[in-house]
């Protein structure tokens, strides 16, 4: 269960980590309120999925803390932490044999006895619900094995509904995906968030879509804080440039009235040998 709704759900203190004497994080901190989607963003080897994994408990900091709803987060029994907080990777779910219902079904391990019993009575229709909702009725009995990596991500969200968190956590959800699936799973994410009052920290590449889905925004760069702010406070060309190394061009998204981005290539003339 989540504590009080006046403490945030997630705080990060001074937390720094180093693997093999290598600093991959150094002294970052932030909270995550409850119901809030915050985003975190950055370049390749910024942290960010480090961070991730501190956060669902996995890993422990090496200095600082990582506290979830008040506690350690490496502290919980992971059963326990898998009640109320989900984890949602890149292509995470391997094309296995199972089938798409049963994958789903798998959601529902923590609320189970060491039989596989449960208390709740209306898991199946839960279930059925997941696959309506994330339009997977017509694949509910092909196995994972005989699905595109875009299906295999759809399952996997529909996993984590089963599972029904209190705390989402996203690696890159839309890494593999084109571009209308990059949308739908957001939006997707974004209803369900809104329905059940989900906390969500994403990690996400694209600079846009988090400047479109999220509250706040932690922008990093090897492994440090550069800055958290809303996207309008974050998205900002003299802001992006020396973390990525390109001005982009800073646009309002002329709908939902957030910084959108385009990218512009440092283009030099060059005389070419032999032409005039």
């Amino acid at each position: 269960m989540l504590g009080h709704d006046e403490m945030p759900i997630i705080q990060v203190d001074n937390v720094s980590k180093a693997f093999r004497a290598q600093t991959v994080l150094e002294q970052v901190s932030f909270t995550v309120e409850p119901g809030e989607c915050f985003g975190i963003i950055g370049p390749n080897g910024s942290g960010k999925s480090t961070l991730l994994k501190l956060l669902s408990g996995i890993d422990k900091p090496e200095s600082g803390r990582v506290l979830l709803d008040g506690r350690a987060a490496y502290s919980y029994p992971r059963k326990q932490l898998a009640q109320w907080m989900a984890v949602l990777e890149q292509d995470s779910l391997p094309p296995l044999g199972f089938t798409v219902r049963e994958m789903i079904a798998m959601g529902r391990y923590p609320f189970q006895n060491w039989l596989g019993d449960e208390i709740a009575t209306d898991a199946e229709q839960l279930i059925e619900d997941i696959l309506k909702q994330l339009q997977l009725v017509e694949l509910a009995d092909r196995t994972m094995d005989r699905l595109s990596g875009g299906e295999r991500q759809r399952v996997a969200l529909g996993k984590l509904m089963a599972q029904q968190p209190r705390l989402l956590l996203l690696d890159e959800p839309t890494t593999y995906l084109d571009i209308g699936y990059q949308l739908q799973m957001m939006e997707w994410i974004r209803e369900w968030q809104q329905k059940e009052k989900l906390t969500v920290v994403a990690v996400l590449h694209d600079l846009n879509l988090a400047a479109q889905y999220c509250d706040r925004l932690l922008l990093m760069q090897a492994g440090k804080t550069v800055t958290i702010g809303r996207p309008g406070e974050v998205i900002h060309s003299e802001l992006l440039e020396p973390v990525y190394h390109t001005r982009p061009i800073v646009l309002e998204h002329p709908i939902y009235e957030v910084p959108q981005i385009l990218l512009q290539a440092d283009r030099k003339t060059r005389s070419i040998k032999g032409e005039d």
